[in-house]
């Protein structure tokens, strides 16, 4: 677009002051936008102590059909700066970016568009992230799950303090842009609620922007903001009287925000303001607060809000709870995205909540809704879960589900005990009898308190316990004591594609080149971690003897891939038996590259005492990988016939090793037991496992 245009479908109105470091990334963002529609871009430029006024001549020159600016000879103010640029926005929709914010690709095309579909929606937002201007850590933008991808009144952004949606991810009609401004400080707010007006605001759930924090009025305190947040509230209750009650709530927060954080002009003015109703009327209005938080059919609705939240067409809700997640994690969290987006995609709406969220999951679908809390310290994060999942039962979500962590899931029973629904609680894992056969003592009271406890109430809470494979089942009932009929059957599930789509002929000769290793070398794979309850050294000891005396006839190299407590002591054992040279420790490998380790490999050896349900094996059975394992948990339960004469006692150590020499030298049965292995793991395939997630939590 390099000639004027007519009439432009969106303006967007960028003001700067002293942006030198961030306009012209700021204004490429926008130029770089692919659209469908014409859109023009005005910049308000403040008069400027350092180059930027010079950056956007440049780039207005440069791009002269598409942008303009207004220059001021005069220091305006922001507001004023603001005022300027919007009332000379000549399009239908207007977006507005701060100058030392920049847009994502996608961003204005989305939003025209949702505002072309829903006429009703005055204004839209979207989530940004949010990158330190100081030291450039970039984080995701945290927004209240229960306000995303749905439609929002005025009344409910008032009752919300107002705090919803960053001002550089905000576009809204060009039509609601008439009335009056006041003279009381900040913008931001104010123009919010005024351009929601009778209609409604909305939250885009996708980042399509980036916000940088610590710059401009970012740099504010957090006692000044919320003192511009009650001059707005006051000059609303005026001027908006059907408001009231959202109001009302609002400043409720502020004083109780006031008083925790001791900000003594905000708790005197919210009190003062407060003293000027009756006590009946306070009083009445707490009391409703708490009826509206634990009791829904005693909720009264806000004015003007006849139309019901959008949400997908799914009468089946799952909360789905993570401990955490990070993309380079090397647990098998990580993969879990593969399974919410088959149950997802089948018929059920998800909302995932993940307590340490390191990095956001990419590969989830869209209508996946993605929370993660902001506290780091277990009893603020079980607090802030209990009162999120409050806010999500309300919405309709009657299940939810726990991967593993106790104390997460008894919170959540609580939450569900109080408004009702049903909770899930997945473990898999023979380590009851080994815990409780360490000897007495400081380390087995911390273990009784710190996991045992947690484990038992949250086992005895729960609605349902979740487990599998079939072995498994019948081990929490007769071993651990949980009641049958408590016990509900879910396999572990695999994405067959990621470790079979990979040449293991070329990926396994690259690796013996760069090891320098003879082609006819058999590579042997251990991944899991080393750990004292599985006992990997127990048998790690005399299998390296008895590989290390057959070398000559079995050239062989071992990987193993995982970290742990016992990993010094495998490298001790390693030097003891001279077989360091054969032995690579890759240490943790994030779970996004192990497809790429199994591709490498002949053989899979899985030395271990203590199992569940172990995925690793179904890893290596997808990767068409022979094994070598022993019976610990449901093992014997994956496999078929041929892959079972490969299975030992896991109270024998030698005849791991002996059966892993007789593998070795059976090079003709490779092929048959790859064979059997993929038709085997067939059944723990994601989309046969997401059906029966859905069968055994909505039956």
């Amino acid at each position: 677009m390099t000639k004027p245009m007519l009439t432009p479908k969106v303006s967007v109105c960028v003001v700067t002051y002293n942006h030198e470091k961030y306009i012209q990334k700021c204004l490429q963002s926008i130029l770089d936008q692919i659209t469908n529609f014409d859109f023009e871009i005005i910049v308000g430029v403040d008069l400027s102590s350092d180059g930027t006024r010079a950056i956007v001549e440049d780039m207005v020159a440069r791009n002269p059909g598409i942008m303009k600016a207004i220059y001021t000879d005069n220091r305006i103010g922001a507001s004023r700066n603001y005022i300027s640029v919007h009332s000379a926005a000549r399009g239908n929709y207007i977006a507005h970016i701060d100058g030392d914010d920049y847009a994502l690709p996608g961003k204005l095309q989305i939003q025209a568009d949702f505002l072309d579909e829903n006429p009703e929606c005055n204004v839209v937002w979207h989530r940004m992230d949010i990158v330190d201007g100081n030291t450039g850590e970039r984080t995701p933008e945290y927004i209240d799950g229960i306000l995303l991808d749905r439609l929002i009144s005025r009344s409910e952004f008032l009752a919300a303090g107002g705090s919803i949606g960053a001002h550089s991810a905000k576009m809204y009609r060009a039509s609601c842009n008439n009335f009056l401004l006041p003279d009381n400080g900040v913008l931001d707010f104010y123009m919010h609620v005024m351009h929601i007006g009778g209609g409604y605001a909305f939250i885009i759930s996708r980042i399509l922007g980036v916000y940088t924090k610590g710059v401009g009025i970012s740099k504010s305190s957090p006692e000044l903001v919320r003192r511009l947040k009650l001059d707005h509230y006051l000059y609303f209750l005026g001027c908006l009287p059907s408001e009231r009650t959202a109001i009302h709530q609002a400043a409720i927060k502020l004083l109780v925000k006031g008083l925790i954080r001791r900000d003594l002009y905000l708790t005197q003015t919210t009190l003062l303001w407060f003293k000027s109703f009756s006590v009946k009327a306070y009083y009445n209005e707490l009391i409703y607060r708490l009826n509206k938080r634990f009791k829904p059919e005693l909720r009264r609705p806000f004015p003007m809000q006849d139309a019901q939240p959008r949400t997908l067409p799914y009468s089946r809700k799952l909360i789905y709870v993570l401990n955490s997640y990070g993309s380079g994690e090397a647990s098998h969290f990580a993969h879990l995205t593969h399974l919410l987006n088959e149950i997802a995609k089948i018929g059920c709406e998800i909302t995932l909540i993940i307590e340490k969220l390191h990095a956001r999951p990419d590969s989830l679908i869209p209508s996946i809704r993605i929370i993660g809390l902001h506290s780091r310290k277990p009893v603020l994060r079980h607090i802030e879960l209990f009162f999120l999942m409050l806010r999500l039962i309300r919405e309709g979500y009657t299940r939810s589900f726990f991967r593993i962590n106790a104390p997460a899931c008894i919170v959540g029973t609580l939450a569900h005990r109080i408004l009702g629904g049903k909770t899930f609680l997945w473990q898999s894992g023979t380590t009851h009898e080994w815990d409780w056969a360490q000897p007495f003592g400081l380390k087995k009271f911390r273990w009784w308190l710190g996991s045992y406890l947690p484990n038992w109430l949250a086992r005895k809470l729960t609605t349902h316990f979740v487990t599998g494979p079939e072995k498994m089942v019948e081990y929490y009932h007769e071993v651990v004591g949980i009641p049958r009929d408590k016990i509900k059957l879910l396999y572990n599930d695999i994405e067959i594609e990621r470790f079979s789509g990979l040449s293991r002929t070329s990926s396994r000769s690259d690796y013996l080149t760069k090891r320098n290793l003879a082609s006819e070398t058999i590579v042997l794979l251990i991944v899991h971690r080393l750990s004292p309850v599985r006992r990997t050294t127990m048998y790690l000891l005399p299998l390296l003897q008895a590989l290390k005396a057959n070398q000559d006839r079995h050239p062989w190299c071992l990987i193993i891939a995982g970290g742990g407590s016992e990993r010094e002591e495998a490298i001790r054992i390693t030097e003891k038996t001279g077989t360091t040279e054969y032995v690579q420790f890759l240490g943790d490998v994030p779970n996004r590259v192990l497809p790429i380790i199994y591709a490498q490999a002949d053989l899979f050896l899985q030395p271990s005492y203590t199992e569940g349900f172990p995925r690793v094996m179904l890893e290596a059975m997808a990767a068409g990988l022979p094994i070598v394992s022993t019976d610990a948990g449901g093992t014997a339960q994956l496999i078929g016939p041929l892959q079972a004469d490969y299975i030992v006692s896991k109270d024998e150590p030698d005849g791991f090793a002996a059966a892993t020499l007789r593998l070795m030298a059976q090079r003709s049965e490779w092929a048959e037991i790859e064979n059997e292995n993929l038709k085997s793991v067939a059944r723990f395939s994601t989309p046969a496992v997401a059906s029966m997630y859905l069968e055994a939590i909505f039956q």
